[in-house]
């Protein structure tokens, strides 16, 4: 048995989200079936009903992961068809973060999570933003930063000190969409 190279996490609220959230597992085991990665890739899923705190549910998972990499995946959005593959082409160089493009269709907006971004701002019609939770990172790098124990704005607290810590030196660019962040507020 080979080493675990990237845990995704999943924060599930099964009263809310049971639908969405099975599609997604659904399309997440088929590309990973299809990538032969069953032995690379593990999930972790954190449920709830919204009793912890979404940093701390993040930091749980944190806490448990066996791989090398680790991101998250909200349970009411979706990936595209590349999503698996290409990250995993990506984490060949062993960077430490991987960028990920992806789409808001509420908005019709498109985003960008990179270290080029230097902000969180919208641009041209795209919104642009530095890594977050939705982006593959170092597990050690995530492990230092760790989320505030807070439900609202633990995304942005970790982006902006996950930037300041200077610890992200090298990127893999993958340019492609692969997530579509369907912002599902029930």
């Amino acid at each position: 048995m080979s080493e675990i190279l990237w845990t995704i996490g999943i924060l599930h609220l099964p009263a809310k989200r049971a639908e969405f959230y099975k599609n997604l597992i659904n399309e997440l085991n088929s590309q990973i079936s299809r990538s032969n990665a069953s032995d690379k890739i593990e999930i972790l899923t954190e449920s709830d009903n919204g009793e912890t705190s979404v940093g701390k549910k993040r930091n749980n998972v944190l806490d448990k992961a066996k791989g090398e990499y680790v991101c998250f995946i909200d349970d009411d959005d979706m990936i595209t068809d590349i999503y698996i593959s290409e990250t995993l082409r990506a984490l060949e160089s062993k960077p430490d973060v991987v960028e990920l493009v992806g789409f808001l269709p509420k908005y019709n907006l498109p985003f960008i999570h990179n270290l080029n971004c230097g902000g969180h701002f919208k641009k041209d019609g795209i919104q642009f933003r530095t890594p977050n939770h939705l982006n593959t990172i170092k597990k050690e790098i995530a492990r230092q930063v760790r989320y505030p124990e807070i439900s609202h704005g633990e995304d942005q607290d970790y982006s902006h000190r996950l930037l300041d810590s200077g610890l992200m030196k090298t990127e893999s660019l993958i340019g492609k969409r692969m997530y579509i962040y369907q912002f599902d507020s029930r």
